[in-house]
C-alpha cells in the first residue's frame, strides 16, 4: 500500500473513484481517496453504479472493513470521513 499511496500523491492528477456498494468499505480505496483528499491539489471523480447507495451516517469510516491497515500509513478515521465527503 506505501507504494500505491506514493504513487496517487505523486503522479495522480485526477482520481476516478468507481462507487460500487462495496468501494467504500475497502482499506486500500479508503486510502486512495484520503491520500488524494490530503493532497488538495487532486481533483476527483465519482461514478456511481447502480449498487452504490451513499449513507447518511456521520462516520462513513465505520465502514472500512479492517481499518487498521491503513491507520499504519497515518491515515485515520476522522480523515476518511473528511475524505469521503470531500468526495
Amino acid at each position: 500500500l506505501d507504494v500505491l499511496f506514493k504513487i496517487v500523491k505523486s503522479h495522480v492528477g485526477q482520481l476516478v473513484v468507481y462507487l460500487t456498494q462495496e468501494t467504500l468499505t475497502r482499506p486500500w480505496c479508503a486510502g486512495e481517496i484520503a491520500t488524494a483528499y490530503q493532497c488538495k491539489t487532486l481533483k476527483a471523480v465519482a461514478v456511481h453504479t447502480p449498487s452504490f447507495k451513499r449513507s447518511n451516517h456521520p462516520n462513513l469510516s465505520q465502514a472500512v472493513i479492517n481499518i487498521s491497515i491503513v491507520e499504519s500509513y497515518d491515515i485515520t478515521a476522522s480523515l476518511i470521513d473528511e475524505a469521503y465527503d470531500w468526495l
